[in-house]
C-alpha cells in the first residue's frame, strides 16, 4: 500500500488527490490569475479535469465590473447546488466578486463551501483541504493591497504567455469597482518580469501579453526605475517574437511609450485605450482625469509616431445623467478616432462605486438604444478600415481553427485573419488579404515565417 498524499496541512492527508474544476469570468487578468490556480494546484498533487461533472472540488473565479457576469455566477453556484443532491462537492468562490461580498456569499448561498479573494492562491491547496475535512463557511480574503503573488502559472495558450506587470489601481474612477476588488496600483519587481518572460520564451511561447489594470502606471511606486517605456524596452531585447500590452490609460500614456513601441518591429502596432465618453462633463463625472481634446491629441500622435497603428477602445453609454447632447459627443469621438473595435457596455451601477449613487439615472431603454446605435456606427467604420486592407500582405499568427476547418490567428495590429486553408497553431505566416467583414480578414497564406524573425511592422 503507497503513503498517503500530503496535501499542506500538518495532521491532515488523503490517500487520493481531489479532482479539481476551475471557471473563469471577466478579464484577462482574471484568465491569467486562473491559469496561476491551476499551477497551484498541479504543484499540490491535485487533478484538474475539464468538466464540472468530473470534480470533487469546483471554483469559480468571478468577475464584478457589470451585474450581468455577476448574475451569471448565482446562476452557476444553482447547477452546483443541483450537483451536491446526487454527491459530495465542495464549491468555492475566488475573484472580484467574493473580494468584495466576503462573507455575504456564504449567508446567501448554502452551497458555497469557502471563499478567496484576488490573491493569496497559493494557500487554495490548505483551504480546499480544511473544507474537506469538515471546517465549513471558510473565508480567506488577502489584503488586497497585499504584493503581487509569486506562483507557477499552467499556461493555457500554446501561442501567448500572459505575464502580470501591475495589479490593482489607484485610479477610482467613479464607476469601476477595480480599486476595491484588487487594491491599489502595484508594480511587480522587473526582474521577476523579466525572468519569468524568459522562461516563456525558452518554453516556446512567440506571444508575450504585457497585463494589468493600467500598464502605463507601472513604475509610479518603483521612482528608481524607468516606468513603462524602460520595461519594453528591455523586454523587446529578451527577444520574444511579438510583445502586447493591455490596457492603456489616456491620462497616463507618454511620447516615451509611442516611440518605444515604432522603435521596436516586436512590439504590436495595437493600444487598447479606453474613452469611456466622448463628452468633458461625463468624463470628469466619471473621474477619467482627461478631457476629450487630449484623448484625441494621443490618437493623433499614436498615428504619427507609429504608422498603421491599430487603436481600439471601450465605451460606456448611459452614464448617470448622460443626455443626448453627450451620446453624441461620444458619436462624433468615434467618428473622429476611427476606432479598430469598440467594447460598447451600458452603464452597469456597482455596489460602492460613486456612480451607483449619482441622480439622474438614463432609462434603460434609452441605455439600450444608445448601445445599438455605436454598434451600428462602429461596424461601418470597421468594415471601411479593413477593406482598405485587401491587397496588402499580413504577418498571421495562426491561433486556431474555424468550425468550417479554416485557421486565423491575428496580425501584428490585432486583427483577426481567418484563412483559406488549414495551418498548425503556432505557426506565423504570410498572407495577403482578399477579403474583409467589420470582424476580421480573410487571407491567403503566401509563405510561413520562422517564429522569431525580426520582421518589420504592420502591412506591406
Amino acid at each position: 500500500m503507497t503513503d498517503p498524499l500530503p496535501f499542506g496541512i500538518v495532521g491532515f492527508e488523503m490517500e487520493i488527490p481531489p479532482r479539481v474544476y476551475v471557471e473563469t469570468w471577466g478579464c484577462q487578468m482574471n484568465l491569467h490569475q486562473s491559469e496561476g490556480i491551476h499551477g497551484v494546484l498541479l504543484r499540490a498533487g491535485y487533478t484538474i479535469v475539464e468538466r464540472m461533472g468530473d470534480a470533487d472540488v469546483v471554483l469559480f473565479n468571478t468577475c464584478l465590473v457589470r451585474q450581468k457576469a455577476e448574475e451569471k455566477v448565482y446562476g452557476r453556484i444553482g447547477a452546483v447546488h443541483k450537483l451536491k443532491d446526487s454527491r459530495a462537492i465542495l464549491l468555492g468562490i475566488g475573484g472580484c466578486l467574493s473580494q468584495v461580498k466576503g462573507r455575504r456569499l456564504l449567508e446567501r448561498f448554502p452551497a458555497v463551501d469557502f471563499v478567496f479573494g484576488t490573491s493569496g492562491h497559493d494557500s487554495l491547496p490548505e483551504l480546499i483541504n480544511a473544507a474537506r475535512h469538515g471546517d465549513d463557511g471558510l473565508s480567506v480574503l488577502s489584503p488586497p493591497d497585499r504584493e503581487i503573488d509569486e506562483i507557477p502559472h499552467h499556461r493555457s495558450r500554446c501561442n501567448t504567455a500572459m505575464i502580470t506587470i501591475t495589479e490593482g489601481c489607484s485610479n477610482f474612477c467613479s464607476y469601476c469597482i477595480v480599486p476595491f476588488a484588487r487594491g491599489p496600483m502595484r508594480s511587480r519587481p522587473p526582474e521577476r518580469i523579466f525572468s519569468e518572460i524568459r522562461q516563456a520564451v525558452d518554453a516556446g511561447h512567440p506571444e508575450i501579453l504585457l497585463l494589468g489594470q493600467n500598464v502605463d502606471s507601472y513604475g509610479f511606486d518603483r521612482p528608481e526605475f524607468g516606468g513603462f517605456p524602460e520595461l519594453l524596452e528591455r523586454i523587446a531585447a529578451i527577444g520574444p517574437y511579438r510583445i502586447r500590452f493591455t490596457s492603456s490609460h489616456p491620462r497616463d500614456i507618454t511620447p516615451a511609450v509611442l516611440e518605444v513601441i515604432a522603435a521596436h518591429p516586436q512590439i504590436c502596432n495595437h493600444i487598447h485605450l479606453a474613452c469611456q465618453s466622448g463628452s468633458d462633463r461625463i468624463l470628469a463625472s466619471m473621474n477619467r482625469g482627461y478631457t476629450r481634446k487630449r484623448f484625441l491629441e494621443t490618437v493623433h500622435a499614436s498615428r504619427a509616431i507609429i504608422p498603421g497603428i491599430n487603436l481600439t477602445t471601450d465605451l460606456i453609454v448611459g452614464f448617470p445623467g448622460e443626455t443626448d447632447d453627450d451620446f453624441a459627443d461620444s458619436l462624433r469621438l468615434l467618428e473622429e478616432a476611427q476606432f479598430g473595435s469598440v467594447f460598447v457596455a451600458a452603464f452597469s451601477p456597482r455596489p460602492g462605486t460613486r456612480a451607483a449613487t449619482m441622480p439622474n439615472p438614463v432609462p434603460v431603454d434609452v441605455r439600450r438604444r444608445r448601445l445599438h446605435q455605436v454598434l451600428d456606427l462602429q461596424r461601418q467604420i470597421a468594415i471601411d478600415a479593413n477593406r482598405a486592407l485587401i491587397g496588402k500582405s499580413v504577418d498571421v499568427l495562426i491561433e486556431g481553427t474555424t468550425k468550417e476547418g479554416f485557421s486565423y490567428g491575428r496580425c501584428d495590429d490585432h486583427r483577426t485573419v481567418i484563412l483559406n486553408q488549414h495551418g498548425t497553431v503556432g505557426q506565423l505566416v504570410t498572407a495577403v488579404v482578399s477579403g474583409a467583414t467589420a470582424a476580421a480578414l480573410k487571407g491567403t497564406a503566401l509563405a510561413s515565417i520562422a517564429a522569431g524573425a525580426n520582421a518589420p511592422k504592420g502591412t506591406r
